[in-house]
């Protein structure tokens, strides 16, 4: 009866202890939202970053640039990818915008049952192209 408590307790505990592997930044700026969104697509290409995919009725753009630099120890391991989801939204003021950008760092690796995307902690690179994208259009 004490070992299911403890099991319990330790289940508890673990849920509690969870976190993002991804960085979120957000800004708004006082620009429209499509003047904000044009900046956004100039920025992203501006980075070296490939645009993955573009939705211009909800101003979201997903976009992908390959490391081929940095090595795991891993045979499966084929490259690290930095991934950026930008969304640029209505603000709440009139004519404002609201910009919430995500960076991702994947580990793609290959595996029996094909190619398999690993999320890895959000890399310096990543994290400093957000921070690109906020400090060019969210200001």
């Amino acid at each position: 009866m004490r070992t299911r408590g403890v099991a319990i307790a330790a289940l508890l505990a673990s849920v509690g202890c969870g976190g993002t592997l991804y960085v979120v930044q957000q800004a708004k700026p006082p620009h429209p939202p499509a003047d904000v969104f044009e900046c956004v697509k100039s920025q992203i290409s501006a980075l070296g970053y490939n645009v993955a995919s573009h939705d211009l009725k909800d101003r979201r753009i997903t976009a992908k640039k390959n490391d081929y630099d940095t090595k795991m120890s891993d045979t499966q391991f084929r490259r690290i990818s930095e991934r950026l989801i930008v969304e640029v939204k209505d603000g709440a003021d009139a004519g404002a915008a609201r910009l919430h950008v995500e960076a991702h760092t994947i580990a793609e690796m290959m595996t029996q049952r094909g190619p398999t995307d690993m999320e890895q902690a959000a890399s310096a690179t990543a994290h400093a192209a957000a921070q690109a994208i906020l400090d060019a259009c969210g200001s």
